[in-house]
């Protein structure tokens, strides 16, 4: 009988003790789980007529909050992958790439998603934003799609052709410059939310900004009748939400334009391209926006933001391409 005893004691200790080590039964608070992000997107370097560098890869900053937005961790690196230890939960990670942030810069997803960024500073590598949900212990791995919180303008080459109009084609033609006027000087970091005050630079046309590099490029080439000249231009701007469009005197918010600036004879003449996407009428973020060939064909407008004549002088088609790439990471050994 005491042998039985024995036995059912050791029996019992021993359901304990396999019960004790049964993992759903442990005690989970304190315990943290490996979690690797990755960065998966582009970025990039800024030259209006150098398309280098686009995808350039700088620094980056994750701030992780919670179910209730609260940053419970953050950290900046210059690598496009770092690894977090996190408690079981649901997550969502935010990454603000180039942008230049520290960790301790926020405490809610709020802040992070209003921070606002200036188009200024857009002069080493493009700053990009993105983020992602995620389940500890589910995902191991969380890959944080990121865009370009700017937009690219691209005009490859300019045609005359006045061809009907000979008064013309016997005038000396000039491309004096290129640029982008009613540009958004500022953007936060989410795509859907706006600044509390905007900045717009180049109100109608041309005004130093200190944004000169991504906006403007003086030319002064001259282009013989039937010639064409194509060397390939790029600009770059943020987002411009303004779905309707002016051109009154007095500023309100109106669509971007890539204006050429040329002169015929003596006469200083203007041609302007609405830079929208034709699916949402506005200038979206990490955009890509082609113009291939522009043809003029007889006088632009008095003003580069004066809308053009009602016989068009000129033929064109404004393509919004996918930006794409791969991330260029500079190793300074």
């Amino acid at each position: 009988m005491k042998k039985l005893e024995c036995f059912l004691l050791y029996l019992c200790g021993a359901i304990l003790l396999c019960t004790g080590c049964d993992p759903r039964s442990l005690d989970t608070q304190n315990r943290t789980y490996e979690v690797l992000f990755v960065l998966e997107g582009d970025g990039g370097a800024v030259r209006s007529t150098v398309a280098a560098d686009e995808s350039a890869f700088d620094e980056m900053c994750i701030y992780i909050v919670n179910a209730e937005g609260e940053v419970v961790d953050a950290m900046s690196a210059a690598s496009a992958a770092v690894v977090r230890n996190l408690a079981e939960g649901s997550y969502r990670v935010y990454a603000a790439v180039n942008c230049g942030l520290r960790p301790d810069a926020f405490s809610d997803s709020e802040g992070i998603r209003a921070y606002v960024r200036n188009l200024t500073g857009e002069s080493m590598a493009l700053s990009m934003f993105g983020s992602r949900d995620f389940v500890v212990p589910d995902d191991a791995r969380c890959t944080i799609p990121v865009i370009r919180l700017v937009s690219k303008v691209e005009i490859r080459k300019l045609t005359t052709d006045f061809s009907l109009r000979p008064t013309l084609a016997a005038e000396q033609f000039s491309l004096d410059s290129i640029y982008l006027i009613n540009v958004s000087g500022l953007t936060t970091l989410a795509a859907d939310e706006e600044p509390a005050s905007m900045i717009w630079l180049n109100q109608r046309g041309f005004t130093p900004s200190g944004a000169e590099s991504m906006l403007c490029d003086a030319v002064g080439s001259i282009i013989p009748p039937g010639g064409h000249y194509s060397t390939t231009h790029y600009f770059y701007c943020y987002q411009n939400g303004a779905i309707g469009d002016s051109h009154d005197d007095t500023w309100s918010p109106r669509h971007t334009r890539l204006v050429l600036a040329c002169t015929i004879g003596s006469r200083r003449t203007y041609y302007p391209v609405d830079i929208v996407n034709p699916l949402t009428g506005t200038l979206t973020r990490n955009g890509w926006y082609v113009i291939n060939e522009l043809t003029v064909t007889g006088l632009g407008a008095d003003g580069p933001d004066e809308p053009l004549p009602e016989e068009e002088p000129l033929s064109f088609s404004v393509r919004v391409m996918s930006w794409d790439g791969t991330y260029v990471v500079s190793e300074v050994l």
